[in-house]
């Protein structure tokens, strides 16, 4: 018999917690390739995109679309690889490196008013740049990390940081701020900020959290301290609250931008990856556990965990769980698996990289305790 996910259900008549009962399991909902390396996975509107980049372990760059009923309903070609995807408006922005010529790219991809078609553009960064990750939108510009550095720039001194952060408009050079900034890795825009997670040594798992002004340039700490190799960030709608995950620590931050404080810090007693925001809770994938944490936020000092998703259900296709989307409508999480094999040093017969889901009915009822 399959071992059931288990989730804890509210009791109506007394508005309190009474035991658990178990609800459906997780299932494969698409097979990737063996050499699926990137974890690129975005549920927006009525979609799920995931990011594809390899085919018989050679370059093939595409993203497949699926519907809420679990349809196939598109595959749409890439220039590039789908390295990373960000929701950006009704749709997503892929950035990832091309092959001919080797720069790197990215490339909007939107829903028509035709069901199941979609519009993509894709956008060439010149070789003046080399874009890392999307940063977010900010003047009519979208804003990169660049880890190499501007390759323009006069300064002779070695111990000062790079220019690591440019934009770009869809045509013209890439414009490098000022700012010198060691390491960015990911981040996101909140106001007039750039929330960038940093390191200053690729061989430690000290990482940091830096605010840059996109308007002056001036860069100090977003929170205090360091925080053990930062995975993901994601910021509360609406408020000036973050969450960040830490896979060495295995401990989630959620900190208070405007105070630029830490609120609280609690362990999800696995190494974790992705987190998301769904109403009042918090969710957050554990890539080697396969499983996903439901914690109540209600209270953002006293963190509560009160579900837990087996993504271990889908069985062995589903090796890891390198990153999750939410669709935020239903409540239903999907997760992705996706650890490159190497067929030159490891036997690579069986097939772990995989796109699963969370059954549909479970989903509901975490979505309606998360309500807000």
């Amino acid at each position: 018999m399959k071992k059931l996910v288990r989730i804890f259900i509210p009791v109506l008549l007394t508005g309190s917690i009474y035991g658990s009962q178990a609800f459906g399991a997780a299932k494969v909902l698409l097979d990737l390739d063996r050499g699926e390396g990137f974890n690129s996975i975005a549920f927006v509107g009525d979609y799920l995109y995931v990011g594809q980049s390899r085919k018989d372990f050679n370059a093939n760059y595409r993203i497949t679309v699926l519907d809420r009923s679990d349809k196939t309903v598109a595959e749409i070609p890439l220039k590039h690889s789908a390295t990373q995807i960000h929701p950006y408006g009704n749709g997503i922005i892929i950035v990832g490196t091309g092959t001919n010529p080797n720069l790197t790219y990215y490339t909007y991809l939107n829903p028509t008013a035709v069901a199941g078609k979609f519009s993509a553009k894709t956008v060439q960064i010149p070789m003046d740049a080399w874009a890392n990750d999307w940063l977010g939108t900010f003047a009519g510009r979208e804003y990169f990390s660049d880890m190499g550095g501007n390759p323009h720039d006069t300064n002779e001194d070695i111990n000062l940081p790079s220019q690591t952060i440019f934009s770009t408009s869809t045509s013209g050079a890439p414009k490098y701020m000022k700012t010198r900034l060691r390491g960015p890795m990911f981040g996101i825009i909140h106001k007039n900020d750039l929330i960038i997670a940093r390191f200053n040594n690729i061989n430690t798992d000290n990482h940091y959290l830096a605010k840059v002004n996109l308007q002056t340039g001036a860069s100090n700490s977003a929170l205090p301290g360091s925080f053990g190799k930062l995975k993901d960030i994601a910021l509360r709608s609406g408020t000036d609250v973050v969450a960040l995950t830490e896979q060495s620590t295995g401990q989630i931050t959620i900190g208070d931008l405007s105070k630029g404080e830490i609120i609280s810090q609690f362990s999800t007693a696995g190494a974790s990856t992705s987190v998301t925001w769904l109403g009042r809770c918090l969710a957050t994938s554990n890539i080697d556990n396969r499983d996903v944490k439901i914690f109540d936020i209600s209270d953002l000092r006293n963190p509560k965990e009160i579900s837990s998703l087996d993504f271990s259900e889908a069985g062995p296709k589903f090796g890891y769980l390198s990153n999750m989307a939410i669709d935020s409508k239903t409540g239903r999480i999907y997760g992705k698996s996706a650890i490159a094999c190497n067929p030159l040093i490891t036997d690579c017969s069986n097939l772990w990289n995989s796109v699963a889901a969370i059954d549909l009915d479970s989903s509901q009822i975490l979505r309606q305790k998360c309500s807000n």
